[in-house]
């Protein structure tokens, strides 16, 4: 649990860090007039950039000076934990409340779009194949597209010709409507939701809601998920006038006629999972005119230049703001072999001829005033070597936690805390919780993890 709880964690601060540079690239691109295709490859990328916290691996100490720059310049608006510090050491209300809102906003979300799902499954099974002379249409129209040609449905309900994946893709056609199309209007119509398999935009629109469900707070990756939708549309109409330069107005005809359709009908729209892919009838009227000024439908060499670019800079942006954000966190697996490394070392250590608790003294005031770093972090680590017997000198290793100018030093006495004994570091929570919060060093903050980690399981 509180390793999820880290993940959300470090999910919350980058997506702080990252919302304004890609909301800017992504309002560049759009004032600049970039192609239709551009547009949406472009909002998919950065979409799919959005989900990079939950998989990004967390390194144990990198960039340990980018990361006490960014600590620094980041001020209040980046949380550094999950948990405040307070005098009972836990987390916060607020802090607690906003991250359950957020896992049931998650969780709501996920339940309806599944329920959805499972809705328009039964929806196109209950369907009526298309009669082989209209499949032939399709397979003609996917050959020029050079796809694979969908499974054909006829819906009994007013809808727009729509591609359903649903698993695999099945066009759904308005079967009241499409007999009193023209042949032209009808390949028009085809060939556009044909292009958005040629485009893969089922895919990018998967991307976009996956991010919408991650992080439905977020209102960026609801905006790239409008732009995926709607430039999607302009890019499939490009399409269509390049594959048919001479038909632009009977495929505006076709339009036409389905608007017609749709709101003569009762309902102005199709069941869910058979929705119209086209744009709101207000968006019609500049859907049509663009059908005489549309634009190559494929990405430019400068708009590949551009996703490439935005693409590497959107990795490399999550990557140091997971890096200097986040707690790593160790694999169970390796927090396993460590606790029994641990649990050996203490057993040995009682033995150790070493070890000598009358020395306690001595390194308590080497701790608090030896000039040299390594001095002082040999001190702290001869105190966890006492184990029960270094108790004494809590005082001294929380003001080293604390107030040491040495991040070596700083982790060695949380070390220390943690090794003396369970009861030791149960008092010093509320400094831990502390130093987890303020410290800019990433090692020491994981030597907090650590601790917490093994304190709350139970362990030594």
């Amino acid at each position: 649990m509180t390793d999820f709880l880290a993940v959300l964690d470090r999910v919350v601060a980058t997506h702080l860090v990252v919302s304004v540079p890609f909301a800017l690239v992504l309002v560049a691109a759009l004032a600049s007039g970039a192609r239709a295709a551009t547009r949406t490859s472009l909002a998919a990328v950065l979409a799919a950039a959005t989900l990079l916290p939950w998989a990004l691996p967390v390194l144990d100490d990198p960039a340990s000076q980018l990361a006490q720059i960014l600590n620094a310049a980041r001020g209040p608006l980046l949380p550094t934990s999950l948990v405040a510090p307070t005098a009972a050491g836990d987390a916060t209300t607020t802090t607690a409340l906003a991250y359950l809102l957020w896992l049931a906003g998650s969780v709501l979300a996920t339940a309806w779009l599944l329920l959805g799902f499972g809705a328009a499954r039964r929806r196109l099974r209950a369907m009526p194949q298309a009669p082989e002379p209209l499949r032939t249409e399709v397979r003609r129209a996917a050959s020029t597209l050079g796809v694979a040609a969908p499974d054909v449905r006829l819906s009994p309900t007013p809808c727009s010709p729509a591609v359903v994946c649903a698993p695999q893709a099945t066009l759904v056609l308005p079967g009241a409507l499409w007999p009193s199309l023209l042949p032209d209007a009808r390949e028009g119509l085809l060939l556009h939701e044909l292009a958005h398999l040629r485009r893969h935009d089922p895919l990018l629109r998967a991307i976009t809601a996956l991010a919408c469900l991650a992080a439905w707070w977020n209102p960026l990756v609801w905006y790239l998920r409008y732009v995926v939708r709607s430039s999607g549309e302009d890019a499939a109409d490009d399409w269509v006038v390049h594959l048919r330069p001479d038909a632009p107005a009977a495929f505006g005809q076709g339009l036409l006629a389905t608007q017609r359709h749709l709101l003569g009908a009762k309902r102005a729209s199709a069941p869910a999972g058979t929705a119209a892919l086209s744009a709101p009838a207000r968006h019609l009227r500049a859907r049509l005119q663009r059908l005489f000024s549309a634009t190559p439908p494929r990405s430019s060499g400068t708009g590949r230049a551009l996703l490439i670019a935005t693409g590497a800079g959107a990795i490399a942006l999550s990557w140091t703001a997971v890096q200097c954000t986040a707690e790593p966190i160790p694999s169970r697996t390796t927090r396993a072999a460590t606790d029994l490394r641990r649990s050996i070392a203490r057993w040995l250590l009682r033995f150790d001829a070493d070890v000598r608790p009358e020395l306690l003294p001595y390194h308590m005031t080497q701790l608090r005033t030896a000039l040299d770093a390594e001095e002082r972090r040999r001190a702290a680590d001869a105190v966890g070597n006492l184990l029960d017997d270094g108790a004494p000198a809590l005082p001294a290793l929380l003001d080293a936690m604390a107030d040491d100018p040495s991040p070596s030093v700083r982790r060695e006495a949380v070390d220390a805390i943690g090794r003396i004994g369970p009861s030791i570091a149960e008092r010093a929570r509320p400094h831990l919780l502390h130093t987890l919060a303020t410290d800019p060093a990433p090692r020491v903050r994981r030597e907090v993890v650590d601790v917490l980690g093994r304190l709350d399981d139970g362990g030594s």
